[in-house]
């Protein structure tokens, strides 16, 4: 009798505790989603001239930290280079890691990588290229459903070959970029 006491005792005390206990899981909350879309708007020197491009992104929100999405952008500046007016398009997949997220000022590291277009308006001349650009962010949740992201960053790409008054180097640099975010976050 002792012993079926002593174990029913045990058995009271184990089962409680063990319903307390949290298993501590990476989705341990179970999956909460978002998304948001929104203009881009980047500053950078391209062919030693400002030049401003203009775009947009969006992205599907992973448990308020985790962003994979895509974004578009395109020169807008008038830029020449050796007379020719200058296109620039890029866009591809993006990947965005924010940290933080339900505080009104917090930060965001953001990855793009993809495929470029440039050329020359009214000429033969134009070459696809690769792109990754990562970029460091401040955000500010001004309202539950906008936000404004600035930061800074550098544009690597690689594939522009035979292009009178262009290289490489004339597109890779530093950006300063701003986007508009509107969504669920």
């Amino acid at each position: 009798m002792k012993k079926i006491m002593m174990l029913t005792f045990f058995i009271t005390l184990i089962i409680p505790l063990s319903l307390f206990a949290e298993e501590k899981t990476l989705l341990s909350k179970g999956l909460e989603s978002g998304g948001y879309g929104g203009p881009v708007i980047k500053i950078k020197s391209v062919a030693g001239d400002a030049g401003v491009l203009a775009g947009g992104r969006g992205g599907w929100i992973i448990n308020h930290t985790f962003v994979i999405g895509g974004g578009r952008y395109r020169l807008r500046s008038d830029l020449k280079v050796d007379g020719n007016d200058l296109n620039l398009r890029y866009g591809g997949l993006e990947f965005e890691y924010i940290g933080l997220s339900d505080e009104v000022l917090h930060f965001t590291v953001h990855t793009g990588l993809g495929r470029g277009w440039v050329s020359y308006e009214n000429t033969d001349f134009s070459h696809r290229f690769f792109y990754i650009e990562p970029t460091v962010n401040g955000e500010i949740n001004i309202v539950g459903w906008f936000r404004i992201n600035a930061g800074v960053g550098y544009l690597w790409v690689d594939g522009i070959r035979d292009m009178p008054g262009l290289s490489t180097g004339d597109i890779r640099g530093i950006t300063g970029t701003m986007v508009f975010k509107f969504g669920w976050f």
